[in-house]
C-alpha cells in the first residue's frame, strides 16, 4: 500500500473515535488501500517517519480531524502540542501544505472554526481552508457529505466501490458515540475491516436523506453559484428553482450520476431582489427529493 493511499487521515488521540469511524466508512466505500490511518496502516518493522511522510506526499488529500480540544491539546511536558515543531499532527499538515497536497479540515464535536492567529505559521493556512462539519447526532448524513466531497476532490475514487458490511457501520458508529459520551478511547482499528470484501459487480447507491449545499451561500443578483447534491435517485433529472416575490422561478436542471450525486452552476440572471431566497430541488414531483437551502442576495 505504500504510496497508494489517496486519503490521509490526520487526527489527535482525543479524536481517535472519529478517525476510526472515517477509516471504516471510507475504506468500505473506496478500498482500505486508498485510506491511510497510521494506527492501522503502518505495519510492524516499518520506518514510522518515512512511511508517514512518504504517504502524505503521495496522497491526493489530507483530512484533518479537528475536535473541540484540538487547538488547546497539550503534550507530556504540559505545553500546547501545536507549539512543538515535532508534534505529528502539526508536522503532517505542514508537510501536506509544503508538498501542495490539498487539506480538508473536518470539524467534529462542535469544534469552532480555526483562526490563523491561533496556529503556528507553518499551518496557519489551515484556517483559510474551507471546512466540513461532522456531528455524532448526524454522523451518517455528514459522512455522506464527506465522501461526496472526497470524490469531487479525487475523481479516481469513483472507480472503486466496496460492499458495506453492517459490522463496519456498527463498529464505526459505536466508536463515535462512545467517544462523544466519554466512555471509551480508540487508538487502533476496532473489529473487522473491509479488506476481505471484494468490489461489488455494479455500483449500489446507499439509502440516505438527500441534501444540497450552495457555494457561496450569498452573492449579488447576477453572480452565479454552485449547487451540490447527494442522496438523490441515480441518473435522474433534477430541476433547480429559487423562491421570488411571485412564488418559484425555475433556474435550470441537471442530471444525477450513478451514485445519486450532482454538481451544477446556477445563473440567477438578475431576476432576484436583494434579500433572503430559497433554492429548492424537484425530481419527478416526488416530495422526498424536495430539498431546500437558504440563499442570500446582497445587492
Amino acid at each position: 500500500m505504500n504510496g497508494r493511499a489517496k486519503v490521509f487521515i490526520n487526527y489527535r488521540g482525543a479524536d481517535a473515535g472519529w478517525a476510526v469511524h472515517l477509516d471504516n466508512v471510507l475504506s468500505t466505500r473506496f478500498g482500505a488501500d486508498r485510506v491511510f490511518r497510521a494506527s492501522r496502516s503502518i505495519q510492524p518493522s516499518e520506518d514510522f517517519i518515512d512511511r508517514i511522510l512518504s504517504t502524505v506526499e503521495a496522497s491526493k488529500v489530507l483530512v484533518a480531524v479537528v475536535g473541540s480540544g484540538w487547538l488547546a491539546a497539550t503534550d507530556r511536558s504540559g505545553r500546547r502540542a501545536l507549539d512543538n515543531a515535532d508534534d505529528w499532527v502539526r508536522r503532517e499538515i505542514a508537510y501536506a501544505f509544503a508538498k501542495q497536497v490539498p487539506v480538508l479540515p473536518l470539524l467534529v464535536d462542535d469544534a469552532p472554526p480555526l483562526q490563523p492567529d491561533d496556529l503556528p505559521h507553518d499551518i496557519a493556512q489551515l484556517a483559510r481552508c474551507q471546512y466540513l462539519r461532522m456531528s455524532y447526532r448526524s454522523a451518517e448524513t455528514d459522512t455522506g457529505r464527506l465522501r461526496a466531497e472526497l470524490v469531487r476532490l479525487v475523481p479516481e475514487l469513483r472507480a472503486r466501490r466496496w460492499t458495506r458490511p453492517a459490522t463496519v457501520v456498527a463498529v464505526s458508529l459505536a466508536a463515535v458515540l462512545a467517544v462523544a459520551a466519554g466512555t471509551a478511547s480508540y487508538t487502533s482499528r476496532s473489529g473487522g475491516g473491509s479488506e476481505s470484501n471484494g468490489p461489488t459487480a455494479s455500483p449500489s447507491v446507499e439509502a440516505r436523506a438527500p441534501w444540497i449545499n450552495l457555494r457561496p451561500e450569498q452573492g449579488s443578483r447576477t453572480a452565479p453559484f454552485q449547487v451540490h447534491g447527494y442522496g438523490f435517485p441515480p441518473r435522474q433529472r433534477v430541476t433547480i428553482s429559487i423562491s421570488d416575490d411571485g412564488g418559484w422561478t425555475e433556474m435550470g436542471s441537471t442530471s444525477t450520476n450513478e451514485f445519486g450525486e450532482f454538481f451544477t452552476t446556477v445563473d440567477p440572471k438578475g431576476v432576484l431582489t436583494p434579500g433572503e431566497h430559497v433554492v429548492s430541488t424537484n425530481v419527478n414531483n416526488d416530495s422526498r427529493y424536495n430539498v431546500k437551502f437558504r440563499y442570500l442576495v446582497l445587492s
